[in-house]
């Protein structure tokens, strides 16, 4: 076991507010980062040694690999952590006054530092409540009567999209509870959509003149 007192970054997270707002069935899916951020550095502190594998750690968390990178990519700005091997990472115990080891040995001003992070985790908690009463409007509005009765569109509706001219065009029916995801791409000019069923199949349409159907 570790001396919680060893490090102020483990108390600092802990001083902090990060619990999230009452999620409606529409929410956000996960936490928000400030809430991830604390179960990750729950999880680093309990590790061997502060050092802890990012593909376990992403599995405990029950979240994508690319969220926490944006953890760890502010800890190494900060001289918090380090990394060891592509996917493992070690905090750095004896790490000073903080200073930024990629800005010049700037020292941090805890005091500054901590109100900054505080402000902008009740921001975030502001935007999340403001997205799960939208969410909840949009909800009510999909699920009325009149709407879904109305809710389709025909192949004319789409082949005449003013950017559908020399596009292909695909259509995606999916069961309930597929998980949608955009990765990110290394090309700007790429963008990559992954769709995960847990049971059932995923039918994709190729829409042309005659529409094929594509079962995955």
């Amino acid at each position: 076991m570790h001396n919680p007192q060893e490090s102020s970054l483990f108390s600092f997270f802990s001083d902090l507010d990060t619990s999230e707002p009452r999620a409606s069935s529409a929410g956000r899916t996960g936490s928000s980062l400030g809430v991830l951020s604390k179960r990750f550095l729950r999880l680093l502190k309990d590790s061997p040694e502060y050092e802890l594998d990012l593909n376990y750690a992403a599995s405990v968390l029950e979240t994508h690999k690319r969220r926490l990178y944006d953890i760890t990519n502010v800890l190494e700005g900060v001289g918090f952590i380090k990394k060891k091997l592509k996917n493992n990472i070690q905090y750095i115990k004896d790490h000073g006054s903080n200073k930024c080891i990629h800005c010049g040995g700037v020292s941090l001003t805890a005091g500054r530092e901590t109100e900054e992070v505080k402000e902008l985790l009740k921001i975030e908690k502001d935007i999340d409540s403001q997205l799960n009463r939208v969410n909840t409007e949009l909800q009510a509005l999909a699920n009325h009567e009149e709407n879904i009765n109305r809710a389709y569109v025909t192949y004319t509706d789409l082949k005449e999209l003013d950017d559908s001219a020399e596009s292909s065009l695909f259509a995606i029916k999916t069961p309930p509870g597929t998980f949608l995801d955009f990765p990110s791409s290394p090309n700007p000019e790429e963008t990559i959509l992954t769709l995960t069923s847990p049971n059932e199949k995923i039918n994709v349409y190729y829409l042309q003149d005659t529409i094929d159907s594509i079962t995955k």
